[in-house]
């Protein structure tokens, strides 16, 4: 039902709708997903595992979005395409195919581009699902900066998963400074293990407390109300002690838990996101959970939420006045990027009298 301006073939026109559809013509075609079919022909070849794959209501796989997998995994994809569809002396894919899809297909610059064509990344040529880049380059692209970078000269692949709101600057980071850092070096072992030891280390650091609350011997242990809201979230009860505090939740689908740290980030495997107070269209996966809360003042408490196996997270901010606490919400998109308004209406819940 989606409209074609133009005839087929003749512009360009990046179309989740048609990558949809091509899923849809797979699972009609083998009775399989795409995730399916691909498990035995891709992923288990490459040793990817774990991966999930957003669905329609109808069961068929998104195709042009929402693909779960590691960056490593990502690093796998693009590797196998450098080495022209071979893995382990298997070809997983017609090297002729990948020579079609990697290559200009079709011109998408536009005709009154706001930067110089020649060094924007969008402007390059489009392959099969595949955009060319500048410095011969070639990638797949999603939402928020999920990249696989090919760079066929340097035999390099460039996996990143991240939230970006700026992905022609994020592209511009590798060819200024990794680009031309590319050179080959006798092995080091000592850069290699210090390497290693600086992996090992990098973390987010959770938010710092700034207060401590004088209300919570007195509210902590009252189980608040919530008005009627579209998320069926009924009430609200919190427990605080040591490092860790506890929001626990009760909606119309059964009680929801979340620990999070103070100064610390509480992580809870396989938690279930469904019924908490998800965007409108956003379909909800069950992902690991990082969870930290910190008093901004003594009637302010802000939980923070990152949600692990994806590249967004959350803010809830719980204030106290009286026998009410007001929760109001920010997500990361909205936080980064304002002029993506919060969707989500402020609740209000008051202590059970």
């Amino acid at each position: 039902s989606l409209p074609v301006e133009y005839e087929p073939g003749t512009h360009f026109l990046y179309n989740t709708g048609a990558t949809y559809m091509q899923s849809a013509i797979v699972q009609k075609t083998t009775g399989k997903s795409v995730l399916e079919y691909l498990k035995p022909r891709l992923f288990e070849p490459l040793g990817i595992a774990g991966m999930d794959w957003e669905t329609d209501p109808k069961g068929i796989s998104t195709g042009g979005y929402g693909l779960r997998v590691r960056t490593e995994d990502i690093a796998k994809f693009g590797q196998l395409y450098l080495q022209k569809g071979m893995w382990d002396n298997k070809q997983l894919i017609p090297a002729e195919w990948i020579a079609q899809a990697t290559s200009k297909q079709v011109d998408n610059a536009p005709a009154n581009p706001t930067r110089p064509n020649e060094e924007n990344d969008w402007a390059q040529g489009y392959g099969f699902q595949f955009w060319r880049c500048t410095h011969n380059a070639v990638r797949g692209d999603g939402a928020f900066g999920q990249f696989c970078m090919m760079i066929p000269e340097h035999d390099m692949v460039v996996a990143i998963t991240g939230e970006s709101f700026d992905l022609q600057a994020s592209m511009k980071l590798v060819w200024d400074h990794v680009l031309p850092a590319v050179k080959t070096v006798p092995k080091d072992q000592g850069a290699i293990d210090e390497l290693s030891i600086k992996l090992k280390t990098l973390a987010i650091t959770p938010p710092k407390q700034q207060d401590v609350s004088k209300i919570g011997t007195t509210l902590f242990v009252k189980n608040f109300i919530f008005d009627e809201n579209p998320y069926k979230m009924k009430s609200i009860k919190f427990e605080t002690g040591g490092y860790e505090n506890k929001f626990n939740f009760n909606s119309a689908s059964g009680p929801i838990v979340i620990k999070s740290g103070s100064n610390n980030w509480v992580i809870t495997n396989d938690f279930k996101t469904e019924g908490m107070f998800a965007i409108q269209g956003r379909q909800t996966v069950p992902t690991q959970l990082a969870a930290s809360s910190t008093w901004l003042n003594e009637n302010t408490l802000q939980l923070t939420l990152r949600y692990i196996e994806t590249a967004h997270s959350d803010t809830f901010t719980f204030v106290f006045e009286g026998n009410q606490v007001t929760l109001t919400f920010l997500n990361s998109v909205s936080k980064g990027n304002p002029s993506v308004a919060e969707q989500r209406t402020p609740l209000v819940a008051k202590v059970n009298a």
